[in-house]
């Protein structure tokens, strides 16, 4: 075989494999997190969980791909009267570029000692780390059904709580006589941004009560990405509300329509 040829062919492959290399070579990202709230409650079905009976480390994603975002809780079971002070805790986010240590005092509702609500920012796939506790993101997501409104499973995306986070201040406000979207963004880096959005009614006596309204995101064209039914809770004769949903964007201009109401994101 003539030597050129051979030589030729080599120097193909090891071009190849370079640009393979390089091409899927992951540039490093640190893991990051936040507290978001002392509303347990408003935590929604768990998907991923590590622990006992007694004392639990749970996870639901709120986006899922190149940047896996995930909201955390931690609980254990502790009934009686407790006279100390708490002293601070930690929940580690780790990834194979670093970690990122979310440091809290815990709090004792009812019969249990809960973490408050902490978002976590993995870029690629990681760990959360409660003490002996640790669950992997995103492999404890498979095979699972994932909490997303619309069914869809990149940003924009969205996921709906089990409350209003009603501790959380700053809500920007759009509203009408009868209506109020309230928007609050929580967190942004290089390519995601993420906000809480809630929706409230307030019709008059004798009108007809909403039990749900749509949910829609969609980009500036108004082309609809995301679609799907939001149930309304009757906090009085005078007042509906929607839970708190959590929305994922990546670093584009969106329009969020709830109801009768939208705004820019």
């Amino acid at each position: 075989m003539d030597k050129v040829f051979v030589y030729s062919i080599i120097v193909i492959i090891v071009l190849m494999a370079v640009l393979f290399t390089v091409y899927n070579r992951k540039e490093p990202k640190k893991p990051d997190g936040f507290v978001l709230s002392n509303m347990t409650k408003d935590f929604p079905s768990t998907v991923c969980y590590s622990g006992t009976k007694s004392h639990l480390l749970e996870l639901v994603p709120l986006a899922v791909g190149e940047t896996n975002i995930v909201l955390i809780r931690e609980w254990t079971f502790m009934p009686g009267n407790i006279s100390k002070e708490f002293e601070e805790e930690s929940i580690v986010i780790r990834n194979k570029f670093g970690e990122k240590a979310i440091t809290f005092k815990p709090f004792k509702r009812g019969i249990y000692i809960y973490s408050p609500l902490i978002i976590g920012v993995i870029p690629y796939e990681g760990e959360v780390i409660a003490g002996s506790y640790t669950i992997k993101v995103p492999e404890c997501f498979k095979n699972k059904k994932l909490p997303f409104l619309g069914d869809r499973k990149t940003p924009p995306i969205a996921v709906e709580l089990s409350g209003g986070l009603d501790d959380l201040n700053g809500w920007l406000t759009t509203s009408t006589r009868r209506h109020l979207l309230e928007v609050l963004k929580l967190y942004e880096n290089d390519e995601i941004r993420i906000f809480v959005a809630r929706y409230n009614e307030f019709p008059l006596p004798g009108m007809t009560k909403n039990a749900t309204t749509i949910f829609e995101i969609m980009d500036n064209e108004n082309n609809v990405l995301l679609h799907s039914k939001i149930e309304l809770k009757e906090v009085n004769n005078y007042h509906l509300k929607s839970n708190a949903i959590i929305i994922v964007l990546p670093k584009k201009t969106y329009i969020l329509k709830i109801g009768f109401l939208s705004a820019k994101l």
